[in-house]
């Protein structure tokens, strides 16, 4: 699993999105959840302006880790990240209400969060 989404994350870097997403791919049909291979699908939908497709990639990364009761402090960030890569997905397409509770919802766990901060105040002027 780890060595198909290694080498998924190799190719993504070198922008071979068919690669990337094939290795990326098969490492989530062994694990479903895997965190790291859904969000960066989601990144290579969004970079390929499949931003519906991110979108759902972006969720399933987030609740795999969601669903975590003891994340490590890395996990917490993570799933934060995936959480506000859903809400600027959400932006792009304008659902801006989405994206509002998107980013309330990095607040809440990460009351600092820079990106998340400046998102919302964006989306309540």
């Amino acid at each position: 699993t780890l060595c198909r989404s290694r080498l998924g994350n190799i190719y993504a870097r070198r922008s071979d999105w068919p690669k990337a997403v094939v290795n990326l791919e098969a490492a989530i049909k062994i694990n479903p959840e895997l965190f790291g291979a859904l969000n960066n699908l989601g990144n290579i939908a969004f970079m390929n302006r499949r931003t519906e497709d991110a979108i759902k990639f972006y969720r399933r990364a987030a609740i795999s880790l969601n669903r975590k009761a003891d994340r490590t402090p890395r996990e917490e960030r993570q799933m934060n990240d995936a959480y506000f890569n859903l809400g600027y997905a959400h932006f792009k397409l304008g659902e801006l209400d989405k994206a509002l509770e998107q980013f309330n919802s990095v607040l809440k766990t990460d009351p600092q969060h820079a990106k998340a901060l400046k998102m919302r105040e964006r989306l309540i002027q």
